[in-house]
């Protein structure tokens, strides 16, 4: 740093290869997050409409891919979603038999992030299991908070060296 409190060139280039790491591990694992599929299933809400017996219920559940069924209430179940992919959802969500759904974004075609995890395990791969791990986590909270400090460090100092360089008018 500087007398003047802006920082010399080698902290730039330092706090920029901050943001720039920063940057790529965040690209990296929401990539990551959104192609490679969970190890469990999430957990959703399906409501059958009316008139759906326990046959055909049973048989929906094997083709929509609906396991560890639960009764909620009426005509509510939870399921552990076994193909969370988009045609999955969106699957789901087209079938005439079911009334509604929860933890489904109907809009979007997905799994709303706030669905609980389910029991059922959906990829047994190592890469879905990474996915899945705190430490993944970890990594994606520290690179949005450095690329997030290291970009104000980066526009504050911008403007304190603007303000401080002599006006030629």
């Amino acid at each position: 740093m500087r007398a003047d409190g802006t920082l010399a060139a080698h902290d730039h280039r330092r706090i920029r290869r901050l943001a720039a790491a920063s940057l790529m591990a965040f690209a990296v694992l929401g990539a990551v997050h959104l192609s490679v599929p969970p190890s469990v299933a999430p957990r959703v809400n399906v409501r059958w409409a009316g008139g759906v017996t326990d046959a055909d219920r049973v048989r929906l559940e094997s083709r929509l891919q609906l396991f560890a069924g639960e009764l909620r209430e009426g005509s509510t179940w939870a399921y552990d979603l076994g193909d969370p992919s988009w045609r999955g959802v969106r699957t789901l969500i087209a079938e005439p038999a079911v009334a509604d759904t929860h933890y489904l974004n109907r809009r979007f075609g997905i799994v709303s992030s706030d669905a609980p995890a389910g029991s059922t395990r959906i990829a047994g791969d190592t890469l879905s299991r990474w996915r899945d791990s705190p430490v993944v986590t970890w990594i994606l909270r520290l690179s949005v908070s450095c690329l997030i400090v290291s970009g104000l460090w980066l526009l504050v100092d911008a403007r304190a060296a603007a303000s401080r360089r002599p006006r030629v008018g």
